[in-house]
């Protein structure tokens, strides 16, 4: 039951699988904007396998495609193993992947494929812990596993240390603030996660957006797109 427990939330990470979530019209708005955001980065970035693998697991929900993307990645990691970028959308494509595996009752199979992909997102952001876009990205998954995974703990560490990055960009702390507020939940610290939802409309990127959100994964959003997936793009 604990893995099925962790599988089914994952599988709401699913990017598209929000709209229906998602009723309010800023919040449409703010989709529209994001989708428009990813097709002008796509168009203006290398047209690599590594970049269109990386844009996919952000943006599909398809086995086909998502089973592509990862087994893509795989290969581009083998032979850059230094990308690490490249291995934390592995990692992220792996956890799809898997969710796609419990909804069809392969639960081996999903708890596998769960298994691999927590290990690749480590290993991305703790072999170079000052990248603190790597951080984000490692918190923004698990902000949202289950409590008795333990991977709240690891969220809350990295949020921590996001807050206390002097670059970090203004516009990333509404979803920053709303990631720590869901980590606090699933680490049972309801009162100081309360205290937070308070602060949540009044902060810059989307602050008042995700005040309205009912802890659910939030859709890529524009800041993210601009700040960090650019960034991982780019290959730096």
């Amino acid at each position: 039951m604990k893995i099925k427990k962790m599988i089914s939330l994952l599988l709401i990470s699913s990017l598209s699988l929000h709209i229906a979530l998602l009723s309010a019209q800023s919040v449409k708005e703010y989709m529209v904007d994001s989708e428009a955001a990813l097709i002008r980065l796509s168009q203006t970035m290398n047209n690599s396998a590594r970049n269109r693998s990386i844009i996919t697991i952000n943006t599909s929900t398809s086995l086909s495609e998502l089973t592509l993307s990862t087994d893509t990645l795989k290969l581009w990691i083998e032979q850059n193993p230094n990308d690490l970028f490249a291995k934390m959308y592995y990692g992220y494509g792996l956890l799809f992947l898997s969710s796609h595996y419990q909804k069809n009752k392969n639960y081996m199979r999903a708890a596998e494929l769960s298994k691999q992909g927590f290990f690749y997102i480590d290993e991305a952001a703790e072999q170079k812990p000052d990248a603190w876009r790597l951080r984000y990205l490692r918190a923004r998954m698990d902000s949202f596993v289950p409590t008795d995974e333990g991977r709240c703990v690891i969220a809350l560490n990295d949020l921590k240390t996001l807050n206390g990055t002097q670059h970090l960009p203004n516009d990333l702390k509404g979803i920053i603030a709303y990631l720590y507020i869901n980590a606090l939940i699933h680490c049972q610290q309801s009162d100081q996660a309360k205290k937070i939802e308070t602060q949540l409309g009044e902060l810059p990127g989307h602050g008042n957006l995700f005040a309205q959100l009912n802890h659910v994964v939030p859709f890529l959003t524009e800041e993210e797109i601009s700040n960090i997936l650019q960034f991982a793009l780019e290959g730096k």
